[in-house]
């Protein structure tokens, strides 16, 4: 009698725990396929940890709306041609996901943006490709930069992105002992079911759903944004981190040029301030980069330190977007993804800078107004620190 009263009480608690999944989960009725539906493709590659593959898709929301497609040839947004047409000029913004900027759905991320700013300011020939992919850091750019970019012929070159190689600033080994291995779909097995029995269990168990979500989360250390890393938090930053960090900035800059563009620096914009308050704080994800506050800040001002030299050692213009927009709590969602607004406050500041250039192509030493200190949109000259970019 104690075994049958147990084993409804089981069954009872199973049932009402599936109903209340389906009536109050947020997220709808859930697979693995339909959340791998939610998110880009990924596929493994040889010169960057993975790459959105060469397959048209459409990412979509709980709902069935498109959040936003990938091409054909595996960048976020509408068809380009791999061949650019005559007259156009065409310019890469390279980088992880800040410059990806899922948050803002369509053709609503700001390298968008600054396509229809600069066709809007006297510049209608102009094509702004998005090569941001969720995750890459600064030597993954260089990977695709020097393995592919290069091939679509673009006159000017971007790499914004300072966060993601945050992630790796207490690393003391090279680059090459720690780098993850190649990645692949069936790698993950959130999205990958295991066997015809989790197939079966998923497709009739909500509930079932969630709890194997919460294990394979916890099993595997998986955060917002990968992996999470080992350790304690740090106070210091690895000197080797740093010095790859500027290789990879200086390596970046010189295969642009090789390949016939002209590259631009841009400051990251960050929420991370010396000035957070504890509700700001909430919003930065330490566990990403096991780094204290203080430290995180340190890292940044290093990494802008960094983009400074590199630009006034190799003579290339330095958009810094961070000294406009950073620790603005309206602009960030978390430690550097935009809100709309940070997204079009951003943009403004990225296609003022281009359209100096397109207006003095050939001038060794643009000079350009100061920085604002205040900044409300619609923004208008808001300009940063540009060197030089010689011909």
């Amino acid at each position: 009698m104690v075994l049958v009263m147990s084993v409804a009480a089981v069954l009872l608690a199973v049932i009402g725990g599936e109903i209340y999944v389906r009536l109050k989960s947020p997220y709808g009725y859930v697979t693995p396929e339909i959340l791998r539906s939610r998110r880009p493709l990924y596929g493994a590659a040889v010169f960057a940890r993975h790459v959105l593959p060469r397959m048209q898709h459409v990412v979509r929301d709980k709902n069935g709306k498109e959040l936003y497609s990938i091409n054909a040839l595996g960048y976020r947004g509408v068809p380009f041609s791999p061949h650019k047409p005559r007259g156009t000029m065409r310019i890469m913004i390279y980088g992880g996901s800040s410059v990806f900027d899922h948050d803002n759905p369509g053709t609503t991320d700001w390298p968008h943006r600054v396509e229809r700013r600069l066709r809007e300011s006297g510049f209608p020939a102009v094509e702004v490709i998005n090569a941001g992919i969720p995750g890459h850091a600064s030597s993954d750019s260089v990977g695709r930069l020097l393995a592919e970019g290069h091939l679509f012929d673009p006159d000017y070159v971007l790499y914004y992105g300072e966060w993601n190689d945050i992630k790796d600033f207490r690393e003391t080994d090279p680059l090459l002992r720690y780098r993850l291995p190649a990645w692949s779909e069936e790698n993950d097995p959130l999205f990958t079911y295991q066997n015809p029995l989790d197939r079966w269990l998923c497709g009739v168990s909500q509930l079932y759903v969630r709890l194997r979500e919460r294990y394979y989360t916890w099993n595997f250390r998986i955060g917002s944004e990968g992996v999470l890393p080992e350790g304690s938090y740090a106070s210091t930053l690895s000197e080797t981190a740093l010095r790859q960090y500027r290789l990879n900035i200086q390596t970046f800059v010189d295969v642009a040029r090789n390949a016939g563009a002209v590259p631009v620096l841009v400051t990251e914009a960050r929420l991370v301030s010396r000035k957070n308050e504890d509700a700001d704080r909430k919003r930065i994800n330490y566990e990403m980069v096991l780094l204290t506050h203080e430290a995180l800040y340190h890292a940044f001002e290093e990494e802008d330190r960094i983009l400074r030299e590199i630009s006034n050692e190799k003579h290339v213009h330095l958009t810094d977007s961070s000294a406009v927009l950073s620790g603005r709590s309206e602009y960030f969602l978390d430690a550097v993804h935009l809100t709309d607004r940070g997204s079009e406050a951003l943009s403004s500041i990225v296609s003022t800078s281009i359209a100096s250039l397109l207006n003095n192509p050939a001038q060794p030493a643009a000079k350009v107004p100061a920085i604002q200190t205040k900044l409300e949109p619609p923004i208008s000259q808001s300009l940063s620190h540009l060197s030089r970019e010689r011909h």
